[in-house]
C-alpha cells in the first residue's frame, strides 16, 4: 500500500500526473504515477504508517480463480487460490519503499512505526528491506509491502545477489558501485539529509530491531 505527497511527472505527458495541495496527500496510489484512491488531509509519519499497515494486516481472505494448464488432462482448468489473512505468529518480509523523492534517511521513521505495529499484531518481522527500489520517478512518498514468508521463501531471499540494486551473500560491499543516488528530498519531507547508497547483506535485514554492522 502506497502514498503520495506530490504527484510525479511522466516525460511523454510533461506534466503531473494528478494535483495536490500542500495540505493534502493521496492514499493507494499507483506505481506507473496514478493517482489514488482516497484523497486526505496530510497527517503525521505515524498516522500515515499505521493507515498503510493495518490496510494490509487486518485485509481479509482474498479469493481469486485462476486458469492453468492441467498437463496430466491436456487442458485448460480452473484453479481457485486462496491468501488467507495475517495471523499472529507469522513470518514476515516487511518492505519499506520511497517513491523516489523521498530520501532514504525518512525511511526508518515509518519502519520504526510498522516495527512497533507488527509486534502488537504478533507478527514477527524476520527480514527486512528499506529504501528506493521500486520508484515513481520524482514522486514524494512511500509504500510499504509485508510478505509472509516460511523456510524456503527465507531460504531464497538470503541466496547470493549480485544485480545493480540487490547484492549480499559473499559480495565484497565495494565490489559494487552504489545505485543511482536517486532524487533529493526537499520540499515536504519529514526527515533530514539523503543518504542514497545502500549496501545490504541479509545481516543487514534480518534482526527487527537494529541494523548491521
Amino acid at each position: 500500500m502506497g502514498m503520495a505527497l506530490t504527484p510525479c511527472t511522466v516525460p511523454m505527458a510533461g506534466k503531473p500526473t494528478f494535483e495536490l495541495a500542500e495540505d493534502e496527500m493521496e492514499v493507494g496510489i499507483g506505481i506507473h504515477g496514478e493517482p489514488g484512491r482516497e484523497r486526505m488531509e496530510l497527517k503525521t509519519a505515524d498516522e500515515i504508517t499505521e493507515m498503510l499497515a493495518l490496510s494490509i494486516i487486518e485485509d481479509p481472505e482474498y479469493r481469486r480463480t485462476v486458469r492453468e494448464f492441467d498437463e496430466e488432462k491436456g487442458e485448460w482448468v480452473d484453479v481457485e487460490l486462496v491468501d488467507p489473512p495475517f495471523r499472529p505468529g507469522d513470518r514476515v518480509l516487511a518492505f519499506v519503499n520511497s517513491m523516489g523523492g523521498t530520501p532514504d534517511i525518512e525511511l526508518p521513521i515509518i519502519y520504526r512505526k510498522l516495527h512497533e505495529i507488527c509486534e502488537k499484531k504478533g507478527l514477527v518481522i524476520v527480514r527486512r528491506l528499506i529504501g528506493r527500489y521500486i520508484t515513481s520517478l520524482e514522486m514524494q512518498g512511500c509504500s510499504i509491502t509485508l510478505l509472509r514468508m516460511d523456510d524456503e521463501m527465507i531460504d531464497l531471499w538470503d541466496a547470493p545477489v549480485k544485480t545493480p540494486g540487490l547484492r549480499w551473500g559473499g559480495i565484497a560491499a565495494d565490489s559494487y558501485p552504489c545505485p543511482s543516488p536517486g532524487i533529493s528530498g526537499g520540499g515536504r519531507g519529514i526527515g533530514g539529509e539523503e543518504n542514497a547508497c545502500h549496501n545490504t547483506r541479509p545481516s543487514d535485514l534480518s534482526a527487527p530491531d537494529g541494523g548491521g554492522d
